[in-house]
């Protein structure tokens, strides 16, 4: 790790000792001065929390959801999915292409993706641990019996 002489800025020379110098414990002085902008960003969490809960009842999404859009829905459809599935369960209802068994292992297969989306946390993990693969197939499913999705 060494300064840049132009700009100041810190240069390391490995990904391993960023980490390192990221991870280590903050001091004293770090977290007296740190402190103001820990309350303000607490402040502005809250602030944005509460907007997001007004503009989903009014639109059914928030600002805050198009940042992170793609896993905002993985979220939404995978609580979905889980939740038709129990619903589905009680009333058998299942599209006439399909046996009942059928369906449910369709909803088990769409459900399967989007759970391994949301518990995603890196893009590392998303191409290393076939999670890519889960979800294409989750999306094919959803986009071919998108109109089935009730009950």
């Amino acid at each position: 790790m060494y300064e840049d002489k132009k700009d100041g800025t810190i240069v390391y020379e490995s990904f391993e000792e960023m980490e390192q110098d990221l991870l280590k414990p903050e001091t004293l002085w770090e977290k007296i001065k740190y402190t103001p902008y820990r309350i303000w960003d607490r402040i502005t969490d809250w602030y944005i929390s509460i907007v997001s809960f007004f503009q989903r009842g009014k639109r059914g999404y928030a600002y805050s959801d198009v940042w992170d859009f793609d896993s905002y829905l993985a979220k939404v459809l995978y609580g979905g999915l889980s939740e038709l599935k129990e619903k589905t369960k009680a009333i058998s209802i299942h599209p006439n292409e399909v046996s009942y068994e059928e369906w449910l292992s369709i909803l088990d297969e769409m459900i399967e993706g989007f759970k391994a989306r949301v518990e995603c946390e890196d893009f590392e993990q998303y191409i290393n641990n076939d999670v890519d693969k889960k979800l294409k197939r989750s999306l094919e499913l959803l986009s071919k019996y998108f109109n089935n999705l009730w009950w």
